[in-house]
C-alpha cells in the first residue's frame, strides 16, 4: 500500500512516492541529445576513476574509486539504452553546462593538474549559455589552448614508457629505413595481478595504415603528432555533422566545448592509442557517405586498415541499412589491397598472428575497466567466460534488434552496444570507451538526419525467402474432406 500524507489547507491526499519518482520523471523528460551529453560526460569521468582505482605495479588498487568509476560507465550504457527512440531535439543549454561542470568537478587528478582541469571545465561550462557566437568560440579556443599547454607540459618529446607508443614509433622508424615494420620486437605490458607486472614481447599489433599515416610525424620526431591531427579531424567531422543535423550554431559550440573539456583527448594523445585512427575514418565515413560515397569508402578503409575496434559501433547501422553493408564490403576489399603487400613482406602467418591472433593470446587483464576488473578489485577473481558470453549475446540483441528511426538511434545504439561489450569483454580501457564517446557526440548533433536507403531488417528479407507453407487442406475441409463452404 502506498503511503499517503496530507498537505495544504484542504487536506488532500498526496502520493509520497511521487517525490521518489521525481528524478526518474525528470530523466524521462530529457530528449535523446540531452541523454547523450550526460552519457558522454559520465563515460569520461568514469574511466578516469576506474583507471585510478585499478592501481598499477606501484600503487595498490582502491576498490571505492574503481566501483565509483565503473558505476559511471554503467550509467553511460544505461543512458544510451534510455535514449533509443527518444524524441530528437537540440541539446539543452542547461544540461550541457551542468554536464561539463560536473565532469570537471568529479574527475580525479591524472595527467593534467586538477586546478587546470577545474579552470578549463568551468570556463567551458559557460559556452552553452552564451548567445554570442564570437564569445562562445573564443572561450572554446582558449580552453583548447590551455589544454594543449597542459598536454605539452606532460609530453616528453620522442619518448614514452607506454608500449603502444614504443611499438608505433619503432615500426615507423623501421619503414623509413626500408625495413619491414612488422620485424622489430617490442616489450608489451600484459598484466599486473597483485601488483606484480607481467611483460611479454611482440611486433606491431596494428594495421599498416597506422604506420603509413605516422610517417610524416615520425620525420618530425614523434608519432603522437599524427594522433593530434586525427583528433582535430574527428572534431571537424563532428562539427560539420552537427551543423548539418541541427542547423544550430549554439549546439555546435556546445559540442566543441564538450570535446575540449573531455579527459579522453589528453589520454589518447599522450599514450598514442591507435583507436584515434579508426575513429577518424569512421567519423568521415559518416559525414561523407550520403553525399560523396566513394570518398566515404576511402575514409572507412583508413579505419579498417588501422585498428577496427570501432566495428561494434557499426553493428546496428550495418544490420538495418543495406547501403552501409555494401560500403563496408567495398572498404574491406580495399583494406585487403593495402594489407597484402605488408603481409607478404612479413610472412602471412606471422602477420596474421601479429595483427589478429595475438589478441586471443593476451591475458585477461585484472585492471580492465569492466566486470572482470570490478570482480578482481573486490577480491573475487575473474568471472566465468560462459557468464560473460551470455551477457555479450544479450547485449548485441538488446541494442541491435530494436527498430531505429534515424542516425541518432543507430549511433546511440552502437555506443551503448560498445560500452556493454567492453563491460563483458576480455580487456577494456579508456581507448575502447573513447570510440563510444565520439559516437555520443555524433548523436548530440544528429538531429533528424536519416541514412540513405531504407532502414530494413535483413531478418525480414530472410523470412520472405523462406517457402510459404500452403494452408492445410484439413483446415478448409469439412466432414469427409468436403469444404463446408462449397455448394
Amino acid at each position: 500500500m502506498r503511503a499517503l500524507v496530507t498537505l495544504g489547507p484542504d487536506d488532500r491526499p498526496v502520493d509520497s512516492t511521487a517525490s521518489w519518482l521525481a528524478p526518474v520523471n525528470r530523466l524521462r523528460a530529457l530528449n535523446r541529445a540531452d541523454l547523450a551529453v550526460l552519457g558522454f560526460c559520465a563515460l569520461g569521468a568514469g574511466n578516469l576513476w576506474a583507471r585510478l582505482g585499478a592501481g598499477n605495479p606501484v600503487v595498490a588498487p582502491v576498490a571505492a574509486d574503481f566501483v565509483f568509476g565503473f558505476a559511471l560507465i554503467a550509467l553511460a550504457g544505461g543512458l544510451c539504452l534510455l535514449a533509443m527512440r527518444r524524441p530528437e531535439s537540440l541539446p539543452g543549454a542547461i544540461v550541457c553546462t551542468l554536464a561539463i561542470a560536473a565532469q570537471a568537478v568529479i574527475q580525479p587528478a591524472f595527467l593534467l593538474p586538477l586546478q587546470l582541469v577545474y579552470a578549463i571545465g568551468l570556463v567551458l561550462a559557460i559556452v552553452p549559455l552564451l548567445r554570442s557566437p564570437r564569445l562562445g568560440w573564443l572561450l572554446v579556443v582558449c580552453g583548447g589552448l590551455v589544454t594543449a599547454v597542459g598536454v605539452a607540459h606532460a609530453w616528453a618529446w620522442g619518448s614514452s614508457t607506454f608500449d603502444v607508443f614504443t611499438a608505433v614509433q619503432g615500426a615507423t622508424q623501421a619503414l623509413l629505413h626500408g625495413h619491414n615494420p612488422y620485424g622489430p620486437v617490442f616489450p608489451i605490458f600484459l598484466d599486473s595481478p597483485s601488483g606484480h607486472p607481467i611483460f611479454g614481447s611482440g611486433s606491431l599489433n596494428y594495421g599498416p595504415m597506422v604506420v603509413l599515416l605516422s610517417l610524416p610525424a615520425r620525420l618530425l620526431g614523434d608519432v603522437r603528432l599524427t594522433v593530434v591531427a586525427l583528433n582535430l579531424a574527428i572534431l571537424a567531422a563532428i562539427l560539420i555533422w552537427a551543423r548539418r543535423g541541427t542547423g544550430s550554431g549554439r549546439a555546435t559550440r556546445s559540442i566543441a566545448a564538450l570535446w575540449v573539456a573531455s579527459p579522453f583527448i589528453p589520454f589518447m594523445v599522450l599514450t598514442e592509442w591507435t583507436d584515434t585512427f579508426c575513429m577518424a575514418g569512421l567519423a568521415w565515413w559518416l559525414v561523407l557517405r550520403d553525399r560523396h560515397r566513394n570518398w566515404a569508402i576511402v575514409a572507412l578503409t583508413v579505419g579498417l586498415a588501422s585498428k577496427p575496434s570501432m566495428l561494434p559501433l557499426m553493428v546496428p547501422l550495418l544490420f538495418w541499412n543495406r547501403a552501409a553493408r555494401l560500403e563496408v564490403l567495398w572498404s574491406a576489399l580495399a583494406t585487403v589491397v593495402i594489407v597484402v603487400p605488408f603481409a607478404l613482406w612479413a610472412g602471412i602467418p606471422q602477420f596474421v598472428y601479429d595483427t589478429v591472433g595475438i589478441y586471443a593470446d593476451l591475458l585477461t587483464r585484472h585492471d580492465s575497466a569492466n566486470l572482470n576488473g570490478l570482480a578482481s578489485v573486490l577480491g573475487y577473481g575473474l568471472l566465468p567466460g560462459g557468464v560473460l558470453l551470455v551477457g555479450l549475446l544479450a547485449t548485441v540483441a538488446l541494442f541491435t534488434l530494436r527498430r531505429p528511426r534515424d542516425y541518432g538511434d543507430l549511433l546511440v545504439a552502437g555506443a551503448g552496444l560498445l560500452i556493454l561489450v567492453c563491460c563483458f569483454g576480455k580487456q577494456a580501457f579508456l581507448n575502447y570507451y573513447f570510440n563510444a564517446a565520439i559516437a555520443l557526440l555524433f548523436v548530440v548533433g544528429s538531429g533528424r538526419l536519416v541514412p540513405s536507403g531504407a532502414l530494413r531488417s535483413p531478418l525480414a528479407a530472410l523470412m520472405r525467402l523462406l517457402p510459404k507453407t500452403a494452408p492445410a487442406a484439413e483446415s478448409r475441409a469439412g466432414v469427409g474432406g468436403r469444404d463446408p463452404a462449397a455448394p
